[in-house]
């Protein structure tokens, strides 16, 4: 690899049609412009300098609301989110709702480390 050539990357969204991540709705499929927000945020990143794929990891009852997601030209994977237990969910989206602004990764999924 040269230094003007970019690492390869792979641009990975958990995507959850009916709940964000701290528990309130999810604004995924409502509109945005001509397309919707899951869409637009796809689109972006296909634009990042070095992103050759992408995945998405979507709970397997939402796998039919992806239509539209894949087009010539860009590569999209999409797979089933293998989801928590419920008391680990409730746990980490507990966590994240009284850390809103620094839960993303970290221990249990939400840290002021990042």
């Amino acid at each position: 690899m040269t230094d003007t050539q970019p690492p390869r990357v792979l641009g990975l969204i958990v995507c959850d049609f009916h709940r964000a991540a701290i528990g309130t709705r999810s604004r995924l499929a409502e509109p945005f412009g001509q397309t919707t927000v899951l869409q637009q945020v796809v689109a972006r990143l296909a634009r990042v300098r070095g992103v050759e794929e992408i995945a998405l990891l979507i709970p397997p009852d939402q796998l039919p609301q992806t239509q539209g997601l894949q087009s010539p030209g860009l590569h999209v994977h999409i797979h089933k989110l293998i989801p928590r237990p419920p008391s680990s969910d409730a746990r980490v989206r507990l966590g994240r709702a009284w850390n809103l602004l620094a839960w993303r990764g970290g221990a249990g999924q939400w840290t002021v480390f990042d």
